[in-house]
């Protein structure tokens, strides 16, 4: 169900922005109309669910602009085979996209109110193929492992061997990556004679903090 402090043209003008950015799958743009970007964010932000802008969470952390996320959701290539885990899963609306695309999904977040609060919007939002657990980002979750797809949404220096370790094989990670000359967004991908790299363009995302944050910080 919509908050209707969000208008239906707000929408429609947010699914139109985005085919002029290039965004094009049908099962993407399905899985973002049919996932209300309002019950994810605060009460008094909701009216700018569609707005090309980062937003404040609680524990002085920010939900990315929207257009950021769906554009690497997009290079993630998911399809309904897929296990994906999602590093940094925050308000958990990207969670919500994914599992609308994947067989499951799991997402990890540092923040013990942020878990609690993405897996409140998830229920409300009637999806029910994902989970967001709390945990450190850097370790992701080996007992689940193999991934099909890992989705990284904080910028690290590289893709670490515990990452890679976790990937299944023909699987692939999209993530920013810190460079001397700024951030690049990457796709990795799993071959049989190797790993396989490719830049698909720039990014600003924060950086990742590695383990459990301390408190209950609101």
């Amino acid at each position: 169900m919509r908050d209707t402090t969000v208008s239906v043209e707000a929408l429609a003008g947010f699914l139109i922005a985005l085919r002029s950015r290039g965004i094009r799958d049908l099962a993407l743009l399905n899985a973002i109309e049919a996932t209300p970007r309002e019950l994810f964010l605060p009460e008094s932000l909701r009216a700018y669910a569609y707005e090309d802008m980062s937003l404040p969470l609680a524990c002085g952390q920010e939900a990315e602009s929207p257009f950021a996320l769906i554009e690497m959701l997009q290079h993630l290539d998911v399809s309904s085979k897929h296990q994906v885990l999602e590093i940094g899963s925050g308000s958990g609306w990207l969670t919500a996209l994914i599992a609308r695309l994947a067989a499951r999904v799991t997402g990890v977040e540092r923040w013990r109110h942020l878990v609690e609060a993405s897996s409140a919007s998830l229920n409300r939002a009637g999806v029910a193929n994902a989970e967001i657990v709390l945990g450190d980002g850097e370790g992701g979750i080996p007992a689940h492992a193999p991934y099909d797809r890992i989705l990284i949404s904080p910028s690290v220096n590289g893709l670490s061997s515990i990452m890679e370790a976790q990937l299944a094989e023909t699987g692939a990670v999209v993530v920013p990556v810190r460079r001397s000359r700024g951030i690049s967004l990457m796709r990795y991908e799993r071959r049989p004679d190797g790993m396989y790299e490719l830049r698909l363009g720039s990014s600003h995302a924060a950086r990742l903090v590695s383990g459990i944050a301390e408190g209950y910080d609101f």
